[in-house]
């Protein structure tokens, strides 16, 4: 709490002023935040649920295996398991909206690459962006789709979309904040 003479609390610390002598006379029953992160933090923490990022990721994935099975089939490669799902939440303009930016990472074997080489085993990386809205994937768009070898050096070949997202009604566009709010990588 701050008031306009700043008896409350003098620029964030916690010295002998109202603030502090409150909870002390208060014997525990007034608690004092000295930031705003962790009054937030009390009061979100014990409202809202922790965020299911394994659920969030296996939405993604069943959205983004299609994608990779089509691919794969193409190309004549042999699709492996999700390896490495990459995850990034962001707030939007829209509180029931979260943008998601997210990478999944599959292995694939018994690669015949374009430039004639082949590889045993790569991984491929198929990213792009999405909202979560009602707990459910939605506005799905694909990026790229990318292999790299073993070492993480890039493989020729790939696929790159340019799309944009398109909806009924007022538009709610993805967009990154200053940072995510959460980031889940396995």
């Amino acid at each position: 709490m701050v008031s306009a003479d700043k008896d409350f609390l003098d620029k964030g610390s916690s010295k002998n002023v109202l603030a502090k002598a409150l909870v002390e006379e208060s014997k525990g029953a007034v608690t004092l935040y000295t930031t705003l992160e962790d009054t937030l933090r009390t009061i979100i923490g014990s409202q809202v649920p922790p965020v299911d990022f394994d659920a969030i990721a296996d939405k993604i994935r069943v959205k983004v295996l299609p994608v990779a099975i089509e691919y794969t089939q193409r190309k004549h490669f042999t699709l492996g398991q999700l390896v490495d799902p990459h995850v990034e939440l962001y707030a939007t303009e829209n509180l029931n909206d979260t943008a998601v930016v997210f990478a999944m990472d599959f292995s694939v074997f018994d690669l015949d690459l374009c430039d004639g080489s082949h590889a045993d085993e790569a991984i491929l990386i198929l990213s792009g962006q999405c909202m979560i809205r009602d707990e459910c994937v939605a506005d799905f768009t694909m990026k790229h789709i990318q292999l790299f070898g073993l070492d993480r050096k890039q493989l020729p070949g790939g696929v790159y979309w340019i799309s944009g997202v398109s909806s009924t009604g007022v538009r709610q566009l993805p967009y990154r904040v200053r940072s995510p709010v959460k980031q889940y990588f396995t």
